[in-house]
C-alpha cells in the first residue's frame, strides 16, 4: 500500500478540525530516532 502524505506546519484540535472539513485526514508518524512528524493525507485517497 502506498500513501501520499504532506508534512503540515500547524497542529492541534482546531487545525485538525479544519483539515477534516476540507477533506483531508490529519496524522502523525512515530518511530525511529527522529521526532514525531505531523502529516496530512487526502481523505479520498484512503
Amino acid at each position: 500500500m502506498k500513501l501520499v502524505a504532506f508534512e503540515r506546519s500547524v497542529q492541534g484540535t482546531g487545525a485538525s478540525r479544519r483539515l477534516r472539513n476540507s477533506g483531508k485526514t490529519p496524522g502523525i508518524i512515530y518511530g525511529g530516532k527522529d521526532a514525531a512528524t505531523v502529516i496530512e493525507l487526502d481523505h479520498n485517497a484512503l
